[in-house]
Formats: structure tokens, sequence, C-alpha cells
């Protein structure tokens, strides 16, 4: 043994002692000199910091047990090997010569060995799983669905669903020159024929758009995804996602133009009429968004289509045999409310007006589309008060001829005036303490045959018929020839706004000389039952025009609500 041996030696027991005791600082300066001053070789020092980190001391036991003693330099490589691993690692490292000669003298290739020779169990334990693949927990915890693959002339649209929070991609590649795309190339898009990606939220669907690939030509389309904390498709899955389609060579893939029709709209207290035209054949949806002052946002085309996240829905066929225009109601609005409308529209080929399925939506499309419009804070025009039994209110709508008939029927109260001339059509007519008879079950509706009539002095009255069998006007004469002052009809249809009753009517110069009102259905079932419980047979009434409404054109609306003019 030599003396270098010894203090070799010497300075390893003396550093483990110090490592020991808990100074490891001092412990690994003095390897450093050890190493400085030659006494022991770089790899040896690194072996030595090794043991201590597994707690082994007793350094030279542990050189022993592993089959190189301490003071054992490494051997020196023959010029021809020497010459042999400079150039080796010249190659595989792409060094200089100066740069493989420093790293064999430093003992590099001691290191080598000595790392082949351990056994390293997180080594043997990642190739494991590099062999495996993913545990099956993450393959099942993950799902991507594929729900459709709809190839067109410049992309294919896939639609694509995601069982949790994550990313999204599809890409496609010609099949002539294909290959599985890398993890890097699905989630940047580089490299690629065509490529679209999404921000999933879980359960989600999402469309896709993989463009812009070239006509009639077959492409392998690939997907992949990753969840929120980045766990992502291995290579082997996304290869398993690989499907053929091939483009395809041209077809109808022109949306359909939309545009309104004026008046473009007719608004009502509770609804909307929208007038449509495309210029093909298709179908028109609609929708009313309330503005509660700080405008709306523009529907997606699926809120549109489903009737989703609007306050009313309607659609509307266009053809051409109506010169591609129609007509739709919105109803269910508030009275005297701001709303927004926006229609989105298909032709027959299935192309939307956004240019969807073919190409990407285009969502000005819709928001092109938006009208404002504001629904009428519509005035009941007139009010029917039941005083005796009672009181009870209906709401009842006047007959248009109203409105030239003077403010009361029959003889002026104690201390009234009824003036009888032009003057008094500017105040709305009042008809008091008038009593109600009922022939509601008369066998023609009042229209023909025998009229009882009303008893002389006892009045002033007014007759309730049901509606039909004959005009409006004609109902009214023959009660005014009967001896009755006024007419309430009963309508026959069950109604849901009182803008849905029809204004009753007359010929201009078929004036029936007595005002008339008519009421709903469900209005007059309760007024006729009140009648039939009465003792005296009849119920006394108050009915008051609180405004006189003007005469408008057919359909047409202002605050009193749209007119429905009907002669009978």
């Amino acid at each position: 043994m030599t003396g270098s041996d010894d203090a070799a030696q010497a300075r390893l027991v003396e550093a483990s002692q110090l490592a020991e005791s808990g100074d490891l600082k001092a412990a690994q300066q003095m390897l450093k000199e050890a190493v400085a001053a030659k006494l022991i070789p770089s790899p040896l020092q690194r072996q030595v910091l090794a043991w201590w980190s597994a707690g082994e001391y007793d350094v030279l036991q542990s050189a022993n047990k592993a089959g190189q003693a301490p003071k054992r330099e490494p051997a020196e490589p023959k010029p021809d090997d020497m010459e042999a691993q400079v150039v080796r690692l010249m190659k595989e490292k792409q060094w200089s010569r100066k740069e493989a000669c420093q790293y064999i003298d430093e003992g590099g290739l001691d290191m080598e060995a000595m790392r082949a020779e351990m056994n390293n169990p997180m080594d043997e334990a990642f190739e494991k799983l590099k062999q495996q693949g993913p545990p099956q927990w993450f393959v099942e915890a993950m799902t991507l669905h594929i729900e459709d693959t709809k190839p067109f002339i410049f992309h294919v649209l896939m639609t694509v669903r995601l069982n949790e929070n994550g990313f999204v991609s599809c890409a496609a590649l010609e099949s002539a020159t294909s290959y599985t795309p890398s993890i890097s190339q699905m989630k940047t898009g580089t490299g690629l024929d065509g490529y679209d990606s999404a921000s999933a939220t879980a359960n989600s669907y999402y469309n896709l758009v993989v463009a812009v690939l070239s006509p009639a030509t077959l492409y392998d389309l690939f997907c992949y995804a990753e969840d929120s904390v980045v766990n992502g498709f291995t290579l082997s899955q996304i290869a398993a996602t690989k499907q053929v389609v091939a483009t395809a060579t041209g077809g109808d893939y022109v949306a359909p133009v939309f545009s309104y029709v004026p008046p473009n709209y007719v608004v009502e207290s509770t609804a909307v009429t929208v007038y449509v035209q495309l210029n093909e054949d298709g179908t028109v949806w609609c929708v009313a968004k309330e503005d509660s002052g700080s405008g709306t946002t523009t529907p997606t085309s699926a809120e549109i289509l489903l009737n989703a996240n609007v306050d009313s829905w309607a659609t509307t066929t266009v053809q051409a045999a109506m010169s591609y225009q129609s007509s739709m109601r919105l109803a269910g609005l508030t009275e005297g409310t701001t709303y927004e409308l926006y229609c989105f529209a298909q032709d027959t080929a299935g192309n939307y007006m956004d240019g969807t399925p073919a190409y990407a939506s285009d969502v000005s499309k819709i928001t092109a589309t938006r009208l404002a419009f504001q629904t009428l804070a519509v005035f009941i025009p007139s009010t029917l008060i039941v005083t005796s039994p009672g009181p009870v209110q209906y709401a009842v709508k006047p007959a248009a001829w109203n409105n030239v008939l003077p403010a009361c029927t029959a003889d002026p109260r104690r201390g009234q005036r009824c003036e009888r001339d032009a003057e008094s059509w500017k105040k709305a007519p009042e008809y008091l303490s008038h009593k109600l008879i009922s022939l509601d079950s008369h066998p023609s509706d009042g229209c023909f045959g025998y009229l009882p009539p009303a008893v002389p002095g006892g009045g002033p009255f007014v007759l309730l018929l049901r509606r039909g069998k004959c005009a409006f006007a004609r109902k009214a004469r023959r009660a005014r020839d009967a001896g009755y002052d006024a007419l309430l009809v009963v309508d026959q249809q069950p109604v849901q706004y009182l803008s849905a009753l029809p204004d009753m009517m007359a010929d201009s110069n078929d004036n029936p000389g007595i005002p008339g009102w008519i009421l709903s259905k469900a209005d007059g079932s309760a007024l006729l039952a009140t009648v039939s419980s009465h003792t005296a047979g009849y119920v006394t009434l108050d009915i008051t025009d609180v405004y006189r409404t003007p005469s408008l054109g057919i359909y047409q609306s202002d605050v009193y609500g749209q007119r429905v003019y009907m002669k009978q």
C-alpha cells in the first residue's frame, strides 16, 4: 500500500465521520479537496455522496460490498481504446475532441460504467409504465365521444363531447401520406392539412371545423383530448380515433339570404307579428328577448332553434308559391315592454343563413336581424260592472259603431243631460243601471224568428245573445226593434288575450242605432251563471266606454290594441 492510498483512505474516513455527525458541508468540502489533490477520482466522489445519502458512512466496507475499493484508480485505457472512446463520444454527444478527452480524464466513462452496474428500481418502474401505457383508471376517467362526422367540400365538421372539462382537437392528414400525428401537433395544429380545437366544458357538444381541405380527397382524421390537469391522450389513443373520409366534390352549400318584409312587424299588447322573406324555399325561426335597458345579447343559432333562453319563439315555412314570403306571431309577451327580435333561417338543402354546416358560423348574420320594438300598453277600452248582485267587473270590447253613437241611451237620470248632437261624441259613453236580460238559449241566437221584447217602461235594458248565425249588426238591429237599449254578445271561442276578441262592425250605411259589446266565452259563462242564479231574473249593469277607440285599418294597432274587424 502506498502513502497516497493511505492518505486517500484516511481522507474518506474523516469526511464520512463529518457527514455522519451532520456536518455535510465540511464533509463535501473535504471530498472536493481530495479530488483536487488527485487522491480520489471524481466518480468515486459521487459514489461516496450516494452512499451518504443512503445513510451508509462506512465507505470502505460499502466499497468492498460494491466490488470497488476506494483506493482503486480507474484503469487507464489503451491508446487504441482511448481513441475509439473519443470518437464515440464525439459522434453521440456532438462534442469537440477536446470536450470528449476532458470528459474521459474526469472519469466520465467510469461513472457511466458504475451507473450501468447499479440497480435502479425507479428506472425499471418507469420503463414498465412506458410499456404498459397509461393506467386503466385514467383511460376510463377521460372519454372523448365523437358524435358525428360530416365531410364537406373544404372541411369536415366533427361534433365531439368530452366527459370532463379540458381541451379537445381534431386534425386531418391526406391518406396518401398519412401517419399518426404527435401529441405536440394535436395541441398546436402544426404540420397538419386541417385542424380545429376548443376548450371543452364537461358533457357539452362542440362542432370542430377541420379546415382548410381539398375537394374530392381522402383524409385520415384524428382527435386528441386532455383534461384540465393536462392528463392527455397517448400516441396510441390518438391513433385509435382514426377515421377515413372523403371530402365532397360539389353541391348546394350556398346559405339562404334572409330579410324582413315591410312593415317588418306589427305589435300588439302581448304579441308581435313578424313578416319575413327568403331568397329560396326554407324555414325561418324568430325569437324575442326582453331588453331591460342595457340591450340584449345575440342568441346562438342553437338557442333560436331550440327555443332556449328567449322570451317568445315562433317558426314558419317559406315557399315559392307565396313569393318566398311568410309571417309568424310571437305571443306571450308583456304589455308596455321593450324587446329585441332575432331571426334565423335554413334552406331546403340544409344550409343555415350563418354559413353552417358547410362553413364556420358567421354570428354577424344573426346579429344583423336584430329589431327593437315595444309592446302596447293597452288600455281596456270598456268595463262592465255587475252592480246587483255584485259588484263584479268584466272586460268587454266595444263595437266599432259605438264611436258614432251619443254618450248615453234612453232618458237621462235626474240632474243629467243626454246630449244627442255631434258634440256629445267627444265624451266617452256611459250606460248606467241597465238591466241585463239573457236570451242565450234563443234557437237562432237572436238572428231569426220571434225575439221576446223588452218590458215597456222597465228599462233601460241590455240584451245578451250568443255569437253566431248572423252578422253582429243584424243582432243589434233586432234587439233595438224589440225595445232593447244595448246588445252584449258572448263569444263562442275561448281566447287568451282581450285583443283576440273581434271588433264588431257594421257597414257604413248600416248603423244599428244601439251600442254593443262582446264578452269572452269564459267571462260570458260566469256572467250567465250569475243571471241564472239571481231571483230577479236579471242583473243590473254599469257599462262604460272609458275611451273612444279611433277607427284603424284591420290588424293595425294602437294603445287600445289590435283591430280585428269582423261583421259576424
